[in-house]
C-alpha cells in the first residue's frame, strides 16, 4: 500500500513541474540533448581564432616585405689602386723605364654603374634567415682615368719607328703605341654568379625594423669589352706637338667578388674585379695589328638601390 502512494506523489510533482513551461517554448525545441556541450564554439573561441589568423597574416606579410627586393642598381667609385699591368714586355720606344711599359699603371679616379637581379633558388628563405641566389648582371660599366707617366717627360716619341715582319716576311715600319700618355679606360661587361643573403636579426621580435638589415656576399664570373683611349701631347723630332687620341680595344674574362650591407631599399658595398685584357690598336696602319696582354684589377665602393 505504501509503494503505490509514493509513486502517485512523484507523478503529481512531475506534472506540476512540466506545466510551468509554455507548451510552445522554442528553447526546449532547439536543444539537442545528445550534443556534447564541450564542443560548442563560444564567442571567445571565435575571437581567439580570428586573432591568431590575423597575427599569422601580419607575420607572413612582414617577411614577404623583408625579402621582396631582388633587383638592384649600383653607383660606384673606383678606388685609386685600380691597376693595369702588362703580362709581357711591351716596348714603348721611349727612354722612360728602359723603353718598356712599367710594372703597372694606377688610376687616379674612376666611376662605375651596374644593374642586376638576384634569383632565389628556393622561394621561401631558409628559416626566414638565409637565401641562396643565382645572380644575373647584364649591365656593368666601368670608367677609369690614368695620368701620364713621369710628368710627361721622355715618355713617348712618335718619330721612333719599329720594324715588324708581315706574313710575307717583309718588314714594315710602325709607330710604338704611346702607352705612357694619359689614358681613359672604358669597360662594359656581363656576368653570372652565386650569392648568399643573410638577415641575422630576424628572431629579435622586439625590433622588427632590424629584420630588414641584410648582408649579401657574392662571387661572379663574366666577360668584358674594353676601350683604351690614349691621349695627350707627345714629342716628335724633339718638339712637343698637338694633342692626339689613339684608340685600342680589348676583351677578356673577369672574376668578381664583393659584399654589401643593405637596409630596405638602400645599401653600401665593396667589390674587387680582376682578369686579363688583350688590347689591339684600332688604327692598324699606324700601329700594326699586334696584341698586347695586360692584367686589370679594380677596387670599388658603391651605393646600392634595391627594389
Amino acid at each position: 500500500m505504501k509503494k503505490p502512494i509514493t509513486f502517485s506523489l512523484c507523478y503529481l510533482f512531475a506534472l506540476s513541474a512540466f506545466a510551468q513551461q509554455p507548451v510552445g517554448d522554442s528553447r526546449l525545441k532547439n536543444i539537442d540533448w545528445s550534443e556534447d556541450s564541450t564542443k560548442i564554439v563560444s564567442v571567445e573561441d571565435i575571437i581567439d581564432t580570428q586573432c591568431e589568423l590575423t597575427s599569422r597574416n601580419l607575420t607572413s606579410s612582414h617577411y614577404t616585405n623583408v625579402w621582396k627586393r631582388n633587383k638592384y642598381f649600383n653607383l660606384g667609385y673606383v678606388l685609386n689602386n685600380s691597376e693595369l699591368s702588362p703580362k709581357e714586355d711591351i716596348p714603348t720606344g721611349a727612354d722612360y723605364n728602359n723603353g718598356f711599359v712599367p710594372g703597372k699603371y694606377s688610376s687616379n679616379w674612376g666611376i662605375s654603374m651596374q644593374r642586376g637581379t638576384n634569383i632565389p633558388f628556393v622561394k621561401k628563405p631558409i628559416a626566414n634567415t638565409l637565401r641562396i641566389n643565382f645572380d644575373i648582371m647584364p649591365f656593368d660599366l666601368h670608367v677609369a682615368h690614368f695620368t701620364r707617366e713621369n710628368d710627361g717627360r721622355d715618355i713617348y716619341n712618335s718619330a721612333v719607328i719599329k720594324e715588324t715582319a708581315n706574313k710575307d716576311n717583309n718588314y714594315k715600319g710602325y709607330k710604338y703605341i704611346p702607352w705612357n700618355l694619359e689614358k681613359y679606360k672604358l669597360d662594359y661587361g656581363i656576368r653570372l654568379g652565386l650569392s648568399l643573403t643573410v638577415t641575422p636579426f630576424n628572431y629579435i621580435h622586439s625590433a622588427p625594423g632590424l629584420h630588414h638589415l641584410k648582408f649579401n656576399t657574392y662571387f661572379h664570373a663574366g666577360y668584358r669589352l674594353s676601350m683604351l683611349i690614349i691621349t695627350g701631347k707627345h714629342i716628335e723630332d724633339g718638339q712637343e706637338v698637338k694633342e692626339s687620341a689613339e684608340l685600342n680595344w680589348g676583351h677578356g674574362l673577369t672574376t668578381n667578388w664583393g659584399i654589401v650591407a643593405s637596409w630596405k631599399g638602400i645599401g653600401f658595398g665593396y667589390e674587387r674585379t680582376g682578369g686579363p685584357l688583350q688590347y689591339k690598336p684600332i688604327l692598324t696602319n699606324d700601329y700594326s695589328g699586334a696584341s698586347y696582354k695586360f692584367k686589370a684589377i679594380s677596387n670599388r665602393i658603391y651605393l646600392q638601390f634595391l627594389w
